[in-house]
């Protein structure tokens, strides 16, 4: 029987459910502040693509199954990763989590 390390007193047979859990929550926490420091290079304009090159995988991006529509629409982001897509799709040092370019 194993325990979760963030809950050591949890000795339940079901405990790879927790540490799934506290994974999936440190995770999420993970990939907002990936978005966030994505967006904050976007903003300062640090390690631009070409405009033709940000276009094009914005439209990728746009077709994508992984794609989040978030704030009724105006802001899309990447489901598996997080990341403002109009940020990522604009730097050079990003690449989509999935290899679609």
């Amino acid at each position: 029987m194993g325990v979760c390390r963030q809950c050591p007193r949890n000795t339940n047979p079901s405990w790879t459910a927790t540490v799934v859990q506290h994974s999936s929550v440190a995770a999420e926490r993970v990939s907002v502040v990936r978005g966030a420091l994505g967006l904050g290079k976007w903003l300062l304009r640090m390690d631009r693509v070409e405009r033709d090159t940000a276009v094009a995988r914005l439209k990728i991006c746009a077709a994508c199954e992984h794609r989040r529509a978030v704030i009724r629409g105006i802001v899309a982001t990447c489901g598996m990763c997080g990341c403002a897509l109009r940020a990522k799709v604009a730097s050079e040092n990003e690449h989509c989590p999935v290899g679609k370019w």
